[in-house]
């Protein structure tokens, strides 16, 4: 499968020998389900003339990530040459232009014009950029000879889609990451009823929370949240997962109902801005009178930076010093890497709602402890399951709904789409999916052997 990857990665004495799927069809496309980066986080490495098959919205995500970002996500959308040097050390081409990526954007956005302008074709570095202009389909395409159907799914970031393959032996179907519970199911549960019009061969599911029995809803969320706000004396303090713009939007209406300020990174106001382009269903940040941006000082700042300050009006800004003076007036999203700038609004009275997931591993219980340092430091309550053990459980309050299916659900969607094979992906619980025996066949994979389907 090493012709998946960027050749100009590979290094020239590189033993082709060790590739152990020689003699499989080559790669003709990508299919991307949504823009969190365990799901999109390699495409840097993947060969730039792939095309990407995603939702519009998923686009907008992954610009959004690349423009702010110097390092390895600065090639999510564009690519630019690399060089291997006398040294041994990659670096970029010399005067090579970033090239965007052959993209098919799935749900049209309500302004192509517009997106294309101020989203994709933006440019912030110092680089040449080619501009280009993706396909803009519907719901479906062809890739590679292959007649592709995709779905919007409910998850914890915009833009989620399930995919289907048309094959010569039928139609293999893949979830993506999904659930029930959140404030779209309607659109998860549309999925199971039209994939389960398409039969199919086969149904490659996630199956992250199979122990999950009564998951959290953003309502919940919203309500529990809103509850600590309006009886917070001081500063208010949401920490949520980057991108996870329901739970922003649901901060947005506490703000508003609690009569404060939703204060935005400058990264979240360019995220906004650039959704806002691609979905109706984002507000624009710059119209919303209850959102304002952070503006932390800097001796040097980068080309989108100075773009998103260009763009957004003095009114619309917040500095420490205002934060200092009035603290009951705000809220801050703000999460650990941009926590140095508490040393600046210097405020020791206030809540922190912890409102993103449990520490699934010891690294990231290691991270809630440096985060509790903060806050502690600082003198904030802190809502939510900071500092649970991983694996462990919390008698706590919890201030986050998953962004994954739970038991029923998948029990449910199994039952409604009844594929002949199941096959599930992005779980450490496989033998959950033990009980449909009968009902389909499981399979399971393992890494770097072919499965066949008889």
């Amino acid at each position: 499968m090493l012709n998946l990857y960027r050749k100009d990665l590979i290094p020239a004495n590189f033993d082709f020998s060790t590739d152990l799927q020689q003699g499989v069809k080559p790669v003709g496309g990508l299919l991307l389900s949504h823009a969190h980066l365990d799901h999109a986080g390699y495409l840097p490495y993947l060969r730039e003339d792939l095309p990407v098959t995603t939702s519009v919205i998923s686009g907008a995500l992954l610009k959004s990530l690349q423009d702010t970002n110097r390092q390895l996500y600065s090639e999510l959308i564009a690519v630019v040459a690399k060089e291997l040097l006398d040294t041994g050390i990659l670096k970029t081409a010399k005067g090579s232009p970033l090239q965007p990526r052959p993209f098919h954007l799935l749900q049209r956005p309500k302004d192509v014009n517009g997106f294309n302008d101020n989203v994709w074709n933006c440019n912030y570095t110092k680089k040449p950029y080619l501009p280009a202009t993706p396909d803009y389909l519907e719901n479906s395409c062809q890739i590679a000879k292959y007649n592709i159907k995709a779905w919007p799914v409910d998850h914890s970031i915009p833009g989620a889609m399930a995919h289907g393959v048309e094959t010569s032996e039928g139609w293999i179907v893949y979830t993506g990451d999904l659930r029930l519970h959140g404030s779209k199911g309607n659109l998860t549960r549309a999925f199971f009823q039209e994939a389960a019009q398409l039969h199919p061969l086969l149904l490659i599911t996630e199956g992250t929370h199979p122990e999950e029995t009564n998951p959290v809803t953003e309502e919940q969320v919203k309500q529990r949240s809103m509850e600590v706000v309006a009886k917070t004396e001081g500063l208010v303090i949401a920490d949520f997962g980057a991108r996870n713009v329901e739970r922003l939007l649901s901060f947005l209406q506490v703000a508003s109902e609690t009569q404060r300020y939703l204060v935005l990174t400058p990264k979240d106001f360019l995220m906004l801005e650039y959704l806002n382009y691609a979905t109706p269903e984002v507000p624009n940040p710059l119209r919303d009178p209850w959102l304002l941006m952070y503006v932390a000082p800097k001796g040097r700042t980068d080309g989108w930076e100075d773009h998103v300050r260009s763009l957004v009006p003095e009114e619309k800004t917040v500095d420490a010093r205002r934060i200092r003076s009035h603290p009951d007036d705000y809220i801050l999203c703000f999460s650990y890497y941009d926590f140095a700038n508490l040393l600046d609004i210097d405020v020791h009275k206030g809540s922190y709602i912890y409102s993103s997931s449990e520490p699934f591993n010891e690294e990231m219980a290691m991270d809630h402890e440096k985060i509790k340092n903060w806050i502690d430091l600082f003198g904030f309550h802190i809502y939510g399951r900071l500092g649970q053990a991983a694996g462990g459980k919390d008698e706590r309050d919890p201030f986050h709904g998953s962004g994954h299916i739970h038991a029923q659900g998948l029990q449910e969607m199994i039952e409604t789409i009844r594929p002949k094979y199941l096959i599930p992906v992005h779980t450490e619980k496989s033998d959950f999916f033990q009980q449909f025996q009968g009902l389909t066949t499981v399979l399971t994979v393992q890494r770097n052997k072919l499965l066949r389907l008889d």
